[in-house]
C-alpha cells in the first residue's frame, strides 16, 4: 500500500539482464513511483530470453465518507459523522475533537483527518448551512384599561408554528 505523498522503490531482483523495459516507460533496473497502479516490468537476458512480472501498488486509504447534515437554525444543533468510521483508527476534526462523529450548533465548514492502520491519512470537508428560515412574529395590544388592577396584555403569533421561548 501506498499512502499520499509516499514513494516506492521498484527493482528487479536476479539476472545479469540485459535490457529492462518497464510499463512507465523507463529502461533501467530500478524505478521510484509516487503512486498506486500496476506495474509491469519486461528483462531480456543476453541469450534473448525473456523475462516478465507484474506489481499492483494499492492506494493506502479510502477518504472518510460523512453525511450531509440538514441545515441548521440559530440555537440547533445536528450531528456530523464518519459513515466509513470502522476503516479508521483515529480522526481529527477542525474542531480539535477526536471522535467519529461530532455535534455541531454553528453553521459553517467542517473537516475532518482519519488515519488508517498502517498510519494513512485521508481529510474530507463538509459544509453545514444556516437554514436562512425566517420568524414572522405579529402581536395584537390590548391597552391597560384600570390604574389599580393593570390588565393589558400583548397576543402574538409565531410563523412557522412551533416551540419558542421568549427572554
Amino acid at each position: 500500500m501506498l499512502c499520499a505523498g509516499q514513494t516506492a522503490t521498484l527493482s528487479v531482483i536476479g539476472g545479469p539482464f540485459n535490457s529492462y523495459a518497464w510499463s512507465t516507460g523507463e529502461n533501467t533496473p530500478t524505478i521510484e513511483t509516487s503512486g498506486p497502479g500496476l506495474y509491469t516490468v519486461y528483462v531480456e537476458n543476453a541469450v534473448g530470453c525473456i523475462g516478465v512480472d507484474d506489481l499492483e501498488i494499492l492506494s493506502g486509504t479510502l477518504p472518510p465518507i460523512l453525511n450531509a447534515p440538514d441545515p441548521i437554525c440559530s440555537g440547533q444543533s445536528t450531528i456530523i459523522e464518519v459513515l466509513n468510521a470502522s476503516l479508521f483508527e483515529s480522526f481529527l476534526w477542525s474542531t480539535g475533537e477526536t471522535t467519529s462523529s461530532i455535534i455541531v450548533n454553528t453553521p459553517g465548514t467542517y473537516s475532518v483527518t482519519a488515519t488508517a492502520p498502517g498510519g494513512c491519512s485521508a481529510s474530507e470537508i463538509v459544509v453545514v448551512e444556516n437554514s436562512g428560515a425566517t420568524i414572522d412574529l405579529t402581536g395584537i395590544t390590548l391597552p391597560v384599561t384600570s390604574c389599580t388592577n393593570p390588565n393589558g396584555s400583548v397576543d402574538l403569533t409565531v410563523t412557522p408554528s412551533g416551540s419558542y421561548t421568549f427572554n
